[in-house]
């Protein structure tokens, strides 16, 4: 992932726009896009060396036609003739990296960031001497050897769905577009660098260091709630809504196939219970995004039965599994009929799930009132954000 960020950040709003401007495609799409085709890219690079089939990996690598150190390339987009050079030496390189799986490949780009598949096969193209051009500056003078160290990472790198159409088991993380997921941190009572240069790995370092300082700063608390003032509280509509952009498609154990938002509670619970480096704790909660109930009651709107239905068949999927449902309220109102409310509301969403053929056994609810706030209750957006229902993870 560190590999990811660092070819992500060689990508510049002038440099989407060059993009954009090649394949006519708005710079929009293309800056959403990029969080598919560029480990896309990374990970044929990485077959390609590592495929026993192809003898010398090393005489292989050099052979594909990259153009410098992916300046070359990049300075090309910016001449209308120099850019269509740029896309005919990628499309050489994307058909000899993909061989029959370009189609899968580009279909899964069409289908995740809504372009033509046109359009996605010339992204394809247009990036691949770029992106290849900066793999090798990064990994210095050792690209073989760079790439055969990222190989046994490979799946973890690769945004959902993407691994079935290269090959690759498809153990997903986020998509490098996807936002930040949603993990609340309630208290619950039950329960050497391949040629990089150096300074390059402290980076990740002072990231993890920033988010824990801030994650500390931010509640002696778990994570999210939901709230109902004495007076008839809103309606629980939790901070994510609206969903994040850009659909997943996933093909889940036991036939189960899943669609649903990038960065959404289904997204964060997949990753969460297929990543084996992930143990249960009774910290790690994830807001149930787009779940609503009526103004004050604990009675769950007809649209939002969706989400059970999603996280229903997820649980069928993973049969393992168990979860506990956390509700939540801000603190407006009386603390008691919060506490009543957020326990209420808990039990509906775990009575729907049971409806969808969930085992009982399976499942615990419980509401935690106004404890734990994610966001300051002094404003109508932190109030908004405190009223929810989190999950976690208890058995997987």
């Amino acid at each position: 992932m560190d590999v990811l960020n660092m070819l992500k950040s060689q990508f510049s709003p002038a440099l989407v726009g060059k993009i954009a401007n090649a394949i006519g495609v708005d710079e929009g799409t293309v800056q959403k896009a990029l969080g598919g085709a560029i480990p896309a890219l990374l990970a044929g690079f990485v077959e390609k060396a590592s495929s026993a089939e192809l003898g010398s990996a090393e005489t292989e690598m050099t052979a594909l036609p990259a153009m410098g150190d992916g300046e070359e390339a990049m300075n090309a987009l910016s001449d209308p003739e120099k850019a269509t050079q740029v896309a005919s030496v990628g499309s050489e390189m994307v058909d000899g990296i993909f061989g029959d799986k370009l189609d899968g490949v580009a279909g899964w780009l069409s289908h995740q960031f809504g372009v033509e598949k046109s359009a996605a096969l010339g992204l394809l193209a247009t990036l691949a001497p770029v992106v290849l051009g900066f793999v090798k500056r990064i990994a210095g003078g050792d690209l073989n050897g760079f790439l055969a160290g990222l190989a046994p990472g490979l799946a973890g790198m690769l945004p959902g769905g993407l691994g079935s159409a290269l090959g690759v088991p498809d153990v997903r993380v986020p998509a490098a577009e996807a936002p930040i997921p949603r993990a609340a941190v309630p208290v619950d009572e039950t329960a050497s660098s391949g040629g990089i240069p150096a300074w390059i790995w402290l980076i990740p370092v002072l990231i993890i260091g920033g988010w824990a300082i801030w994650k500390a700063t931010q509640s002696g608390g778990s994570g999210p709630e939901e709230t109902q003032p004495t007076v008839t509280q809103p309606a629980v509509t939790s901070p994510e809504t609206t969903a994040p952009s850009g659909e997943m498609h996933k093909d889940l154990p036991g036939g189960v196939s899943l669609d649903f938002p990038a960065g959404s509670v289904e997204d964060d619970l997949i990753a969460f219970i297929e990543d084996p480096s992930r143990q249960v704790d009774k910290d790690t909660w994830f807001t149930f995004d787009r779940l609503e109930f009526d103004t004050g009651k604990a009675t769950i709107r007809p649209e939002s039965m969706e989400r059970i239905d999603a996280i229903a068949k997820i649980m069928a999927a993973y049969p393992n599994v168990h979860l506990k449902i956390g509700g939540y309220t801000d603190n407006t109102g009386d603390p008691a009929a919060n506490m009543k409310l957020s326990q209420d509301r808990a039990e509906a969403t775990m009575s729907a799930l049971v409806d969808k053929g969930i085992a009982a056994d399976r499942l615990e609810a419980e509401g935690y009132g106004e404890q734990h706030p994610k966001a300051s209750n002094d404003t109508d957006e932190g109030r908004q954000q405190n009223r929810r229902i989190d999950v976690r993870v208890t058995q997987k």
